[in-house]
């Protein structure tokens, strides 16, 4: 059975079908449930006949139960959008270091955002450029310094993608990136992660909810909601 446990307006008894037949596929006993899940073997078996009501706290239970026994890993993480400057204006060693890519395969535009002058481009990787400002009469080195923007990377959720593609090509990981970026002394301005649940862990209608009725914290004014 291929379907996941995670229903939409799932039904207590249409659900534990699921669950039934789920456990049939993989052949995971009523004891191998009752032993991950800390249950009796007992009350297992009653709530799979509908003798016993299914609480929230049992379906979770059970839900994870099932995952890990099947070792589907219906929860994972991954980075959505990455952001880092180098005080550097050597874009080509920039590249090189981080991306591994040579530069020729990067094009020319002459515009940018954040106050940067030009970028390159390759597929969705983005390198913003800048012109080094003069040094003013009289400025300290740390106030010039400060003036210079220097050389970003900006990835939105899809370049993180096709960054992820040639790493895999490459045998690298975001760890091997993070590294190179220290090393050329880079700032990280912005990591965004994004968490799939394809488990239902989070109860997204919840979620709007509490959202909707400002009972969160965040340090941003506002937010959308997405559908």
């Amino acid at each position: 059975m291929q379907k996941d446990l995670t229903l939409v307006n799932p039904q207590n008894y249409s659900w534990l079908d699921e669950l039934e037949e789920f456990k049939d596929a993989y052949g995971i006993t009523q004891q191998q449930l009752a032993d991950t899940t800390g249950y009796r073997r007992e009350y297992i078996n009653a709530l799979i006949r509908g003798r016993k009501q299914l609480t929230a706290q049992a379906k979770a239970k059970l839900t994870t139960a099932m995952r890990v026994l099947t070792k589907r890993n219906n929860l994972d993480c991954c980075i959505d959008y990455f952001r880092v400057t180098f005080k550097s204006h050597d874009a080509g060693n920039i590249i090189q270091k981080i991306f591994q890519i040579r530069p020729e395969h990067f094009y020319h535009e002459d515009w940018a955002f954040y106050g940067y002058t030009h970028k390159l481009i390759c597929g969705e990787l983005t390198v913003m450029l800048s012109q080094q400002p003069e040094r003013r009469h009289g400025e300290s080195e740390e106030a010039w310094l400060k003036r210079d923007k220097g050389t970003m990377i900006e990835l939105s959720g899809k370049g993180c993608r096709y960054l992820e593609n040639y790493l895999s090509g490459q045998k690298r990981s975001w760890y091997d990136v993070f590294i190179a970026c220290q090393e050329l002394h880079g700032r990280f301005k912005r990591i965004d992660l994004a968490i799939n649940d394809r488990h239902g862990v989070l109860d997204i209608p919840e979620l709007i909810e509490k959202y909707r009725n400002d009972e969160y914290r965040s340090r941003f004014k506002g937010g959308k909601i997405h559908r």
